[in-house]
């Protein structure tokens, strides 16, 4: 290939990344209904924001929500959502949405700093294919985690560019980025730092920033965006009337986040230290373990030449860095006592840099090595299009497949009320429920659904009946 087809590939390739991960992000986004815990916990602090007209205390089924202690950014991404686009399915999950696009963008970037257009592009594919960034709970639903990851990998990119290209002055922007990290998922976003820390100290560039007033100018805007929330919170928030784990957001957040989760198992059966590697099958799939064996295979054959390993490190600041923020994240999150696989989205993005690079050395040796990242990018494909694909259950999805006789009904009558997940859809729609007896049910006529079994609750399913007219 020549020096003028490689330029024009390269221009072309970041477009084609962006307009494959719109596609994986986006599709059919607003087509599955509210999902329970967290999602609606983010929809329903967001809605409660714009209705009452107050953007520093969270409320829940209209009560001061005790249990979400994050600080807002997120949040007002998504109420910021909704003022554009509406109460929708749609609306809450588009922040979340193009934050995926943004890290996968932001990761290709990265890499070429380092690496070539090609390269690139195959650690963006690799992130197309695995659940740690296209997946629920992060880029495809209403969630912080996607916003948490964009702004740590936009604060890192910048770090890197200042580093390499001797722009100094990006460094106070990588700080800002740092503080609306913060500001999206509170101390939680500090899992990353010890390795960032690590790569800092091994690159040889602590006594550079020591030395450095732009780079302490970025520590004092994060610092700041710390306290600036902390005196916002116990200034001009309101206090929680029963907190289980404190007086306020503040104090909920230091306690849980920093303290708690680490020493006691809060929520989930996740209490193993081998957590981690169940965590990375779900959210890294098949690509895990094609870098196991690649760990393995260049172990071996290299295994004279090993201790040049370190010297290969220094030399090489984008394996560096990968290696420094997936080794001691994975490590802390093992040790905490509370944890979700979610929790290891921040590493996905160096994960996949670190296969796509070993994929590289692996073919220096064997050719073939590529074949298998190619069966195992069809394997992904395949993972990735069932799980867009998924028929999904549950009443807010019914809602979404009946939304018109919803919207046109005069009455919707339940025999018992259902989860806040659906309640919340019928509120975006400005519709209430009618708790009737089971007799009144089975007599009222145009069911929307019938019997829905709900796999999270034990005692089976319910109806949700609509009624045209008030005299029907």
């Amino acid at each position: 290939m020549n020096a003028a087809s490689a330029t024009k590939r390269d221009q072309w390739l970041p477009w084609i990344v962006v307009i494959a991960a719109l596609f994986a992000c986006f599709f059919q986004l607003g087509d599955h209904g509210l999902r329970m815990w967290d999602e609606t916990r983010h929809a329903e602090a967001a809605w409660q924001m714009l209705q009452r007209g107050e953007y520093i205390d969270y409320y829940f089924d209209d009560q001061r929500d005790d249990w979400l202690a994050k600080p807002p950014f997120g949040v007002w991404l998504i109420a910021l959502a909704y003022k554009l686009i509406g109460y929708n399915e749609w609306a809450l999950r588009t922040p979340s949405a193009l934050a995926g696009v943004g890290i996968i963008l932001v990761t290709y970037l990265l890499v070429r700093l380092y690496r070539s257009a090609t390269f690139a592009a195959l650690v963006a594919l690799v992130l197309l294919l695995c659940r740690g960034i296209v997946g629920h709970h992060v880029a495809r639903s209403g969630d912080l985690d996607a916003v948490y990851v964009l702004t740590a990998m936009i604060m890192i990119y910048l770090m890197q560019v200042a580093e390499l290209r001797e722009r100094r002055w990006l460094l106070p922007i990588a700080g800002f980025c740092g503080g609306l990290c913060f500001m999206t998922k509170g101390f939680m976003m500090g899992i990353f730092l010890p390795g960032l820390g690590l790569y800092v100290l091994l690159s040889g560039q602590v006594l550079k920033l020591l030395k450095d007033w732009l780079f302490w100018s970025a520590v004092a805007i994060f610092a700041a965006a710390i306290g600036g929330w902390y005196w916002v919170v116990k200034t001009l928030g309101a206090p929680f009337a029963n907190g289980q784990y404190g007086i306020d957001a503040w104090d909920v957040m230091v306690n849980y986040d920093i303290f708690r989760r680490y020493t006691e198992k809060l929520e989930g059966n996740n209490t193993s230290s081998w957590f981690v590697i169940e965590a990375l099958d779900i959210r890294f799939g098949p690509w895990l373990y094609l870098l196991i064996l690649l760990v393995i295979y260049l172990g071996w054959k290299l295994r004279p030449s090993l201790s040049r390993v370190w010297g290969y490190l220094r030399s090489d600041h984008l394996m560096l860095l990968s290696v420094c923020m997936v080794v001691p994240t994975c490590a802390l999150f093992a040790s905490s006592a509370t944890k979700f696989n979610w929790y290891v989205a921040i590493t996905i993005p160096f994960l996949a840099i670190l296969t796509v690079a070993l994929t590289s050395e692996a073919a220096k040796i064997n050719r073939r090595s590529w074949r298998l990242f190619g069966l195992v990018t069809v394997v992904g494909i395949i993972g990735q299009l069932i799980y867009l694909f998924q028929p999904e259950n549950g009443l807010s999805h019914h809602l979404l497949l009946h939304i018109e006789q919803v919207k046109g009904a005069k009455k919707i009558y339940a025999e018992r009320q259902p989860l806040f997940n659906t309640r919340l859809a019928l509120k975006w729609r400005g519709r209430t429920i009618e708790v009737v007896s089971g007799e009144t049910l089975q007599g009222a006529r145009a069911p929307v659904t019938t019997k829905i079994d709900r796999i999270d609750e034990p005692d089976g399913g319910y109806s949700l009946l609509l009624k045209p007219t008030d005299g029907d």
